[in-house]
Formats: structure tokens, sequence, C-alpha cells
């Protein structure tokens, strides 16, 4: 290697041992594209290469930069089915399947984007073509297992009518490659898994794996009929038997859930949702949520933890559409409480444990909101079907939500926020959420109270609603501050009097907020923000007067400008 591309090198190198992106930013006006993949994808230290390094890191970010100079470099075509690439650059990327890395691992890491698949076209073809032994290869049961993967991935991919054919190609190869005998090797038997547990077992029943090459040209002259579906049930099932074994035998060193086949039970169970089948798809997206159990969250494939977030709306549809079947509808059996005590307690466990997804910046960004929102939906189905639980049910409730509330009030958006939003308020869920710790004065991504948002909203109401007030009284009883200020300056009061303004009626009670005179600590805090006083613990202002001040400003103990203060 010549003394530039050593510099290179060691760049990339440094990169990722820091995850820093623009470090590996930094080199790319320098260095070709050709180059930084010579690199990357064929220099090794210590028998492996800087991509491989990289995905043993775990550093999705810089894999990512990886794998899009390549998509965009002259190594490889993306044109009609099949994409082709360089076959140095190929096999480079084949001897990724090698280095203890695990398969689904390997594949999530190279696919950059789950609703393009034109990769897994790319891999399977790869494989399929070049199957011949090499020393820094994958080994025949490593090119088995991903011919098999691919394959099964394949049965998803609605972009591309060809796909299930080329899937079944994968399963052929796989299938030759197992009973191949040549150089003296042995046969490598198909183990299928046998009675499926569980949420396993419900989805995809006591259907077996298919051991026969006959059928899977059988298959593939269906498949080739003009009136035959493009995507039959009866090939996703068997797609997700292979996907659910090999990922449960890679199981004791994967680090994440596999994507790929978290995007097929999505795909299934989206199918499933479409053709009303709703109790089905339930199994189906619980099942999806289950994988996240026992993987380190800070582990997680950004991709995967997305896919948790989308199958919470998903799940929550489900129940929304079981509600509108009738009473005695075996449909309903779903829509049970521990069903709905389960997606809580997974709303629970993606909102305290798992980082904010980056690759959804609309989920990214309002990412407690986004779960909150799934659980207070979850609750009031929770409550309007079943307003007297047992205790056992009531007790895990009570211990998803204290352990939300716990981990997220202190993060932006609440419970509190999500209960307010709706044109019904359940008064209910709201004094759960109180009970169980909520803070009512909290705020979301834009500085707002849930009191802020509900004084905004008297003008959407009729203006003698009760329960409109009851809420609103419930929140100032349990502490919500009325001359906490928005960033903009504006406090609860003040936001009320504007909307109070646009109706001829004004409800006793809040008329009775409105005209109060603000407490003199509000005057004194008001003025130790505008000035910037300095109020925290190294000027020895006691804790309880910190917090008083804090609460006149919606950015906790910053000192803003005087238009954050508290406005009177």
């Amino acid at each position: 290697m010549d003394s530039r591309l050593s510099r290179l090198y060691d760049v990339i190198s440094q990169a990722i041992n820091e995850n820093s992106v623009s470090e590996f930013n930094s080199v790319l006006p320098f260095y070709s594209m050709d180059q930084i993949l010579l690199v990357s994808l064929l220099y090794k230290e210590q028998d492996e290469t800087l991509l491989v390094i990289a995905m043993k890191k775990k550093q999705f970010a810089i894999i990512n930069k990886f794998m899009e100079i390549f998509e965009h470099s002259s190594k490889i075509e993306v044109g009609p089915s099949p994409a082709r690439c360089h076959p140095a650059y190929l096999l480079a990327i084949q001897e990724l399947f090698s280095h203890e890395i695990p398969l689904p691992e390997v594949i999530d890491n190279i696919i950059q984007d789950l609703d393009y698949p034109w990769w897994l076209q790319l891999l399977a073809y790869s494989f399929i073509i070049n199957t011949s032994s090499n020393s820094t290869g994958p080994s025949r049961q490593g090119k088995v297992d991903a011919l098999e993967f691919i394959g099964a991935s394949l049965m998803f991919d609605s972009s591309d009518s060809s796909a299930p054919l080329i899937g079944l190609k994968c399963w052929k190869k796989a299938m030759t490659l197992r009973d191949s005998a040549a150089d003296g090797e042995f046969p490598i038997p198909k183990i299928p898994l046998h009675g499926l547990l569980g949420l396993s077992g419900e989805v995809l029943g006591s259907v077996t794996e298919v051991m026969s090459v006959e059928r899977i040209q059988e298959w593939e002259q269906q498949l080739m009929r003009p009136n035959w579906p493009r995507f039959p049930q009866t090939l996703q099932i068997q797609a997700l038997l292979i996907q659910h074994r090999i990922c449960s035998e890679e199981n004791p060193r994967q680090t994440s859930p596999s994507c790929l086949y978290l995007k097929s039970l999505l795909t299934y169970g989206n199918h499933l949702y479409d053709s009303g089948r709703y109790d089905h798809a339930i199994n189906t997206y619980l099942l999806v949520l289950e994988q996240m159990t026992g993987f380190d969250p800070k582990m997680t494939h950004p991709k995967a933890i997305e896919d948790f977030n989308l199958t919470l709306g998903k799940l929550s549809s489900c129940f929304n559409e079981l509600l509108r079947e009738p009473l005695t509808s075996p449909k309903r059996e779903k829509l049970s409480p521990a069903n709905i005590v389960m997606a809580i307690k997974f709303c629970t466990t993606i909102a305290k444990f798992f980082p904010k997804p980056k690759t959804n910046y609309s989920i990214s960004r309002n990412h407690s909101s986004f779960v909150a929102g799934h659980i207070y939906d979850f609750l009031i189905i929770l409550v309007d079907v079943y307003p007297q639980m047992n205790s056992q049910d009531k007790k895990q409730l009570e211990e998803h939500i204290s352990s939300y509330i716990n981990s997220n009030e202190k993060d932006t958006s609440t419970l509190l926020h999500a209960a307010i939003w709706p044109y019904q308020f359940n008064l209910k869920s709201i004094n759960l959420f109180l009970r169980l710790g909520a803070d009512p004065n909290a705020t979301d991504v834009n500085g707002k109270t849930a009191l802020h948002i509900l004084a905004s909203k008297w003008s959407w109401y009729d203006t003698k609603n009760e329960l409109y007030v009851q809420v609103f009284q419930t929140l100032v009883n349990a502490g919500g501050h009325l001359y906490m200020a928005t960033p903009e300056g504006k406090t609860v009061v003040s936001i009320l009097k504007e909307s109070v303004r646009e109706n001829s009626y004004c409800h006793p009670y809040l008329e009775s907020i409105i005209n109060a005179v603000p407490p003199l600590t509000c005057y004194c805090a008001r003025v130790i923000r505008q000035h910037g006083i300095p109020f925290n613990e190294d000027y020895q202002l006691p804790s309880t007067l910190q917090t008083l001040v804090s609460l006149h400003s919606a950015r906790g103990l910053s000192l803003p400008s005087p238009a954050a203060s508290c406005s009177i």
C-alpha cells in the first residue's frame, strides 16, 4: 500500500474507532470512491477489512457511509434486475459472511434501505453463481444459510414480481449445496423447527419447512401461471419459518434483532391487516415486538427500532378495527386485556431502553410523544372495553405505566400531553397517570405543559363543557403551574385569556383563574429571570426555591431572555 492510501486507511480506521462520521467525511474530497473502496473492502489488518471492523464495533453510521459509497461507485450497476457488481468487490462482500458476525446482522448492515432490496437480489445472484469453495469466503454451511435467508426475504419484495422466483432459485441452490457430496464432504441435513410455542406458534402454525427440490420446482411452475398470486401466503409462511429458524440458530451470537426478519413479519402482518384479518394481524405484530426481548438496546440496529415504533401504530389500528366487530364475534378474543397490557409493556420497553430512531426523522424528533400517544391509545381501548379489569391485569398495567413515567417523564412529552389532545377527554386515565407520578409541569418539544395546550383549546369545545373544566381543575390541583411560561413568554393564564376572548361565555372556574392575582412568588421569580439573577445552588438559593424559579421558564435552570420569563 503506498503512503497516500496508507494515510487514507489510518484516517478511516480512526473514524471507526471514534465512530466519527465527520472524520470519515473529511477524506472524501481528497480520494476517489474506488480508492476508498479499495482501502475499506480489500486491504486487511489482521485478516479483517475496515468494513468488517466497523460491523463488529456496531458503528452503524460508518457502515452506512461505506455502503453509500459502494452503491454510488462504478463498481456496482443498479438497473434492470439483477444488479451487477465488480467481481473482486462482490467476493469482498461475500467474505463478510465469514467473520463470525451473525448472518442476519451482516445482511442488515449491507442493505441500506430495506424498501429497495436490489441488494438482496445482488447477494442472491452472487451466491447462486459463485458457490465455489475458497479460503477466505464463507463456509458451505454459511452459503446454505445465506441462500435460504436471502431467498426467504425475497418472498416479501413487492417491488419486483420476479423476486419470489429468484428466492426459489436461492432455496433450490441451498438444497443442492446441502445434498452435495463433492470433495468427500457429507450432506448437511436441514433440521426444521418443530412445536413452535407462544406467538411464533400462533403466527406460523403447524406448518413445517419444505425438504425437497421437487416441491420448490412445483412452486416455480405455479408462480409462472398468469392467474397465480404473486406472493402466495404458503410461500411467505415458508419464508418466515426459514428466517425464524436461522435467527434462532444465530441467537446466542446475535446482538440485534434481524431487520430483515422484522420487515418480513411486518409485511406479512400488513397483508393480514389489509385483508381484514385483524385478529391474526395482532398476533403477527405482537411477534414483531417480541423480537426486542433479550437484546442490548444500545446494540440494536436503528432500523429495527424504527420498525418497532411503526408496529405499535399498526397494532393500535388493529385493536380499533376489532372494536367495530360485533360483541359476539370470535375475532374480539384478541381484544383481551392481556394483549393490550402486553402492547403497553412493549411501549414502555421501547421508551425506557431503546434510543431514538435516527432513520425516520418524524419518529426520532417526537420519540417520547410518539410512544406516549400509543400508550394512551391502548389504555383508552382497555378502559372502554374492560372498565373492570382483574387484579393481575390491573397490577401489570400500573407497573408498566409507572415504569414508563419514572423513566421518561423527565424527557419531553408526557402521557398527560397525549391525554389532552383527543377531542374527548378520559378523566379516569388522566387521574391514573397523575396517581402513578406523571408530572403536570413536564413540557413537550415546544416547551409547553399539558395545561398550556389545554388552555388553548377552550374555544374548541362547547363553552359549557364540564369535562373540560374538570380536566383543567384536576391538572391544577395536581400541581400544574398557571404562571409557567413557554419559550415565547406565554403562561397558562395568558393563553386562557386569549382563548376565552373568542367566546361570549367563560366558565366561573376559568374566570376565577383569569381574574386571580398572581402570587408574590411569581413576581419575584419574574424579576429574577428577567434580570438574569443567578439562582442555582452555587448562589445558596434553597433547592425548593430553585425549583419554583425554574418553573417560570420552560427551559429549566437556564437563564433565558426576558421574553421567556413569567408573563403576568
